[in-house]
Order: C-alpha cells, then sequence, then structure tokens
C-alpha cells in the first residue's frame, strides 16, 4: 500500500490559490514575517500528512472513520506528529510544558490552528483516501509556492570615492530615487509565450497585487514604468492611495499598454509634459503626399492587438511608410524637485520597438529622441531659466555595444553623426552594465538602461541591485513569483548638488 504521505507529495491538480483562502482565516501577527507564515502552514500540512500517515497505514484506521479529524493529530515544536487518542482535543501544536512564556511565533502557531486549519481540512473529514491525498497535496502545493516571496530591492552604496570623484560641488543635501521598469502588460501575459512560468503567476489577480507591491517597495520618489495597461483601471488609484500622482501615454493604434511615470507629490512638482509618438517618424522620413495612403492601408490585425506579432501582418516591410508605424510611444516630463534650489530635472521614459531585426527602425527611433528630448531641454531652460538635470529611462531593446546603444552614449559614436545631447549610462559609468534585465528560456540580456545627461546637477550614490545570473530566483526564467515580470527592475539613488 502507498503511503497517503508519498500521494500527497506526487499529487497535485493546479489549485486555484484564490479559491484556497488559507492566510485570510488568519490574522496577522505582529514581529511574523508573510514568508514565516507561509512556512509554518506548509510544515504544519505536511505535519498531519505524516500523522494520518501514520493512522492510516500503521493503526489501520479508515480515513472515512467519522471520528479521525485533524484533532487527533498533534504536533510538537518541530512539526512531527504525536498521535492522540480519538477523544481528545489537546491543541495541535504541541508545545513543551517547559515554556513558561510562549514566543509571538508558538502564539501564532495556536491561532492558526484555530482559525486557519479547521478551515483548510474541515471538509476532509469524509473523503476517500486520493481525495484527501488530493487535497492535502494542493495546500502543500500552494505553501511552497507562497513561501517564496517577492524578491525586496536592495540599493548598493556606491563606493565613497567614486561619489567623491564626480562630485566636484558642494551637496546641496537632497536626494531622491528613481526608478525604471519593464512591467509586463497583462495583455501580452499568455502561457504560450511563457510556457516556462508557473501558471499561478500569470494570472492578472495574483500579479496585479504583486507588481502593485513590488512599486510600493521600491519607496522611488520616480517611477518610469513600460508596458503600462490597466492604468485608469487599476495602477492610477492604487498609487494615488500611496501618495503618488502620474502620467501616462497609450501606445498607438489599438495597443493597450503604454508608459506611465509614477511621482510622489510631496518629492517632486509637475511644470511641464510632452508625449512622443514615433509614428511621427512615418511623416518626417516620407514625404507627405504618400502618407495617408500607406496608412490607411496599415490597420493593426486582432493578433497585434493582443501579442508582439510577425511584421509581416502589418503590410510590406519594406514600405517606410510602414516600417516605421510600430506604434512606440515615450513621455518626456520636467518636475521641479523639492530640495532647498528647486532644481528642475527632465525626465524621459520610452520603451523602444522590440525585433532584432529592425534595427534601422530602433535607430531611428532612438534619433528621434534624443531629438526631442534636446527640444525639451531647451524649452525648459528658456522658460525657467535654469539648466535641468535629464534622465532618459526605458526599455530599449538593445543590447549594450549595438548600434542604437552607441548612439544613445555619444562617446561611443561610430559614426560622423553627434548625439544633440550627451548621455552616459548610468550601471556602466558605475561599475558595468547589468548581466541581464530580460530572463527568459528564449533570451537572457539586458535591455534597460538608465542614461544620464553630462554636467548634469544630480550625482548617483546606489544602485539597485540585480540577481546573478545563477540566483535561486532566477531560475527556469521570468516571471515567477519572485519577480512578476520578465524583466527586472533597475533604479538609483541621487544626490542634487550645487553647481
Amino acid at each position: 500500500m502507498r503511503s497517503l504521505s508519498s500521494q500527497a507529495v506526487e499529487c497535485y491538480g493546479g489549485v486555484d490559490w484564490d479559491r484556497l483562502q488559507i492566510a485570510d482565516t488568519v490574522d496577522e501577527e505582529e514581529g511574523i514575517t508573510d514568508s514565516q507564515r507561509w512556512e509554518i502552514i506548509c510544515k504544519l500540512s505536511m505535519g498531519i500528512v505524516k500523522g494520518l500517515d501514520h493512522l492510516h497505514t500503521a493503526l489501520q484506521k479508515p480515513i472515512i472513520h467519522g471520528n479521525l479529524k485533524t484533532n487527533n493529530i498533534m504536533l510538537d515544536a518541530d512539526f512531527h506528529p504525536r498521535i492522540s487518542d480519538f477523544d481528545r482535543t489537546e491543541n495541535l501544536i504541541y508545545l513543551p510544558n517547559t515554556l513558561r512564556q510562549r514566543t509571538e511565533l508558538e502564539s501564532f502557531w495556536l491561532k492558526l490552528k484555530l482559525q486557519g486549519l479547521k478551515h483548510i481540512f474541515g471538509t476532509c473529514y469524509y473523503c476517500k483516501l486520493d481525495t484527501l491525498a488530493h487535497k492535502i497535496a494542493n495546500v502543500y502545493k500552494v505553501c511552497k509556492r507562497r513561501m517564496s516571496t517577492l524578491a525586496q530591492p536592495r540599493f548598493a552604496p556606491l563606493p565613497t570615492e567614486q561619489i567623491e570623484s564626480q562630485t566636484d560641488a558642494v551637496a546641496a543635501g537632497y536626494q531622491f530615487r528613481l526608478v525604471s521598469y519593464n512591467i509586463l502588460a497583462q495583455v501580452y501575459v499568455k502561457s504560450t509565450f511563457f510556457p516556462h512560468s508557473p501558471s499561478a503567476c500569470l494570472k492578472w489577480k495574483s500579479r496585479s497585487k504583486a507588481i502593485l507591491t513590488e512599486l510600493k517597495s521600491f519607496d522611488a520618489d520616480l517611477m518610469c514604468i513600460q508596458e503600462l495597461d490597466e492604468y485608469d483601471t487599476f495602477y492610477k488609484k492604487n498609487m494615488e492611495n500611496s501618495g503618488y500622482s502620474s502620467i501616462y501615454i497609450q501606445r498607438s493604434g489599438d495597443k493597450r499598454d503604454g508608459c506611465g511615470i509614477f511621482y510622489k507629490l510631496k518629492s517632486a512638482e509637475l511644470v511641464q509634459k510632452e508625449g512622443i509618438h514615433y509614428n511621427d517618424l512615418v511623416e518626417k522620413y516620407v514625404p507627405s503626399d504618400h502618407v495617408n495612403s500607406a496608412l490607411e492601408n496599415n490597420s493593426s490585425t486582432e493578433e497585434d492587438k493582443n501579442a508582439k506579432t510577425d511584421n509581416s501582418k502589418r503590410g510590406d516591410p519594406n514600405d517606410p511608410r510602414v516600417r516605421l508605424k510600430r506604434d512606440c510611444v515615450g513621455l518626456l516630463a520636467a518636475f521641479k524637485l523639492s530640495d532647498p534650489c528647486d532644481h528642475i530635472l527632465i525626465v524621459a521614459n520610452t520603451h523602444i520597438y522590440w525585433d532584432p531585426e529592425w534595427i534601422d527602425v530602433k535607430l531611428a527611433q532612438a534619433k528621434y529622441l534624443l531629438s526631442r528630448v534636446s527640444q525639451f531641454e531647451q524649452l525648459i531652460s528658456n522658460k525657467y531659466n535654469c539648466k535641468p538635470s535629464v534622465i532618459i529611462a526605458g526599455d530599449f531593446n538593445s543590447t549594450p555595444g549595438d548600434k542604437v546603444y552607441n548612439c544613445l552614449v555619444s562617446a561611443n559614436l561610430e559614426s560622423t553623426d553627434e548625439a544633440p545631447i550627451k548621455l552616459r549610462s548610468l550601471y556602466a559609468a558605475n561599475g558595468g552594465e547589468p548581466e541581464y534585465t530580460n530572463y527568459t528560456p528564449g533570451f537572457t540580456g539586458t535591455l534597460d538602461y538608465i542614461f544620464l545627461s553630462d554636467g548634469s546637477s544630480i550625482k548617483p550614490t546606489s544602485l539597485l541591485c540585480l540577481p546573478r545570473g545563477d540566483s535561486e530566483d532566477v531560475k527556469g526564467g521570468l516571471p515567477n513569483f519572485q519577480h512578476p515580470s520578465d524583466h527586472l527592475p533597475i533604479g538609483a539613488d541621487f544626490l542634487v548638488v550645487n553647481s
């Protein structure tokens, strides 16, 4: 006879977490982390499995016996089962009598037993063996997953001498934090696109909560978000409740995602904004009398609405009027920081076209971005009689050293063209680009960047750390339960200095 515990561990039917409300039956306990709570529930579940297994295999008691309840199984402080008589109603959690004072964790165990386990296993009393094994296996699997909580952001300070070497002026004493993150629009979250990801972590109900929790955990003053959908229905209001205001631009055509900038009202005041539509390149590079007819014949297909689709579905890829119409967007915003000098910071957030075979389109978008940023910088300089700092952040769908990257980092330009604004990469200038920012089985590499203008009055003091490629929390590819997007966030703390 196969043991109940072996069946429970092997059996799994894809539990729906939303229907298995374990945590909601147990009140929060001060001093108990979310990870600890799920670890306790997981250990309790397997302790009960072992106890029931003993009753069934060693004592030959049928699982369907009406008196065979989970209260008949006590667990010691190490979660090992202690078999009791059927008529005893002692606490499921056994605490040694030598303990005079219960710790917060032990108190939580008792509360969990009284409130949670009755809910979890209350329908198990008359189940058949296979059904019971299946149910407990589901609980165990869910708990194992929930034990793996979201990765916590860590900002590592830059070496003091490195900060001092960059800072050639007296610090104004004001710091702010900026994060850039492609959160993976839900419209693109299909199991066919991410077969390596657990199905439960792809569902909107769980992903939305995970992403929102992650965004709040950054405690950033400004956040540049790409692939932002459900803006009006979810993110805008929820972030407002956490003290953020925001601006948003949706992609052209029928696309449902876009770019957004969230900013803390106590940290920055929005003074100017502009949208960037890269479809404007069609009119910029193609004679206007040839544009309209091409665009009329270039309507988005149904597949385009829901996926990053084959370019052949959008018309003749050799026609520049078709080729340049990729529905990509960006945002330009000028903020007056809440520092003593009222320093003005320009933030550009963008998402460049994805296809690696269309380097000419990506390069055209990058050059257009630089041109728009330069014009916007001049506008702000004249309007406010200042020299604003510039940060350009986003998903550039380009790897370090390629033509798009070199176009943006003007010091590495191979052509005779000069970028209208000189930039340096935040991470490259402070130890090197990340090993990767996008991690899937099909592609792993760095696509996301934060660029700073040369001669800026802001200096980085710390960088958001990214996990190593061999880290357990990214093993198998993203998204997963630790990272809700296929991209990883990047960011930094900055110090405003007097020029």
